[in-house]
């Protein structure tokens, strides 16, 4: 059956508890030793710690007792789920193999009862106030257990990203001093780990990025949140590599993590595609014949001037024309069956009849080269 809990939201509850990581995890000596040292405390036969899963009574530590889950409705944690308070059973009746229960609820830092203190005996018994305080603690140092183990797990993981990672992954003081770095940085910038720990990375950087990067430094141990900026750093052979990095800096110690990517071929193929389309454009604006860009339709998308002034037209003018405008009536068919060939052959070269703006009729020999976006 389903459990609910008519104090807290069933579902988050279920939620959180499964974010621990805890449930079915093996045996761990330190929850053995609290477990024990319940037990201990109030003299029981028995003690354990219980998680109440969506169906299931789940027990991560026991002493007296030989199994580790019965269905959820088999105890008496629904009590204290229900109640949000300790549950404590001087005599649950001869009907039950235990007749003593006592449980204290785990609260995680929300609110949460994650999971269940309980102690139990085969006598019929009533808790001093001493154990009944002792057990709180217990069940607190439960909760601060589980958290340290979720902690832990997640330094584990983060660990093996940093030690995995593509990416420079690294920590510098403020004065720009490496304190750990990943192996990316090792085989970016040619450095053994050793060597790359005596580097300074200020001393790396370019020259005239070493004002905008210092500025950057600032923003971070002044508070500000997590950065993005640019810088060239020189590698042991002395070439130059573009970084992209986002980083913060710890509020304690104000040392910098960062996270770099190497963009230098990304801003090599942007510099020469920004060379070769200023090429173009220098070369398509001082052609002295006609050059121009249109769509599928015939429409102009560009226009050089000199292929303009040829026409009789201003750069203007031509604004919203198409091939069709320049082009006799007579000849509409021939522009609309060059508009179709191109669209599928990719290259064409021809003849064509246009009008001047004069009404002057000339005659063009085009090579034109369809441009997929």
């Amino acid at each position: 059956m389903q459990a609910t809990s008519t104090t807290q939201n069933e579902a988050e509850r279920l939620n959180t508890l499964a974010g621990y990581h805890i449930l079915d995890s093996p045996p761990e000596e330190e929850f053995d030793r609290l477990t024990t040292l319940a037990a201990l405390t109030c003299n029981s036969a028995a003690a354990c710690i219980s998680f109440p899963d969506q169906d299931r009574q789940w027990l991560k530590s026991a002493i007296g007792l030989n199994f580790r889950e019965v269905p959820r409705e088999w105890s008496f944690t629904e009590e204290i789920l229900r109640t949000n308070n300790p549950v404590e059973k001087p005599d649950t009746g001869e009907g039950n193999f235990f007749r003593f229960f006592s449980g204290y609820p785990i609260r995680d830092p929300k609110g949460f009862i994650i999971g269940v203190l309980c102690i139990m005996d085969e006598q019929p018994r009533l808790l001093q106030d001493s154990q009944r305080h002792a057990l709180q603690l217990i069940a607190n140092e439960i909760m601060t257990l589980i958290l340290n183990r979720r902690q832990k797990e997640e330094v584990y993981y983060l660990e093996k990203l940093f030690l995995i990672s593509d990416n420079l992954v690294g920590l510098t003081t403020t004065d720009g001093q490496f304190k750990r770095v990943n192996a990316a940085y090792t085989h970016i910038f040619g450095y053994t780990y050793e060597e790359m720990l005596r580097q300074n990375i200020l001393e790396m950087i370019h020259p005239d990025d070493l004002a905008s990067s210092l500025n950057e430094t600032n923003n971070m141990i002044a508070g500000k949140s997590t950065i993005a900026f640019e810088n060239r750093l020189r590698t042991k052979s002395g070439e130059w590599r573009t970084i992209s990095w986002m980083a913060t800096a710890e509020p304690d110690t104000k040392d910098i993590f960062s996270i770099g990517r190497d963009i230098t071929e990304e801003r090599r193929k942007e510099k020469l595609l920004s060379e070769s389309e200023r090429n173009f454009r220098t070369f398509f604006e001082n052609s002295p014949g006609l050059m121009c860009t249109h769509d599928m339709k015939g429409y102009f998308l560009s226009v050089n001037e000199a292929g303009a002034a040829g026409l009789g037209y201003t750069l203007d003018e031509l604004v919203g024309y198409s091939l069709f405008d320049i082009a006799p009536k007579e000849h509409h068919k021939e522009v609309q069956a060059y508009l179709e060939r191109i669209q599928t052959a990719g290259k064409l070269d021809g003849l064509m009849k246009v009008l001047k703006k004069d009404g002057t009729a000339i005659i063009l020999h085009y090579n034109n080269v369809r441009v997929d976006q």
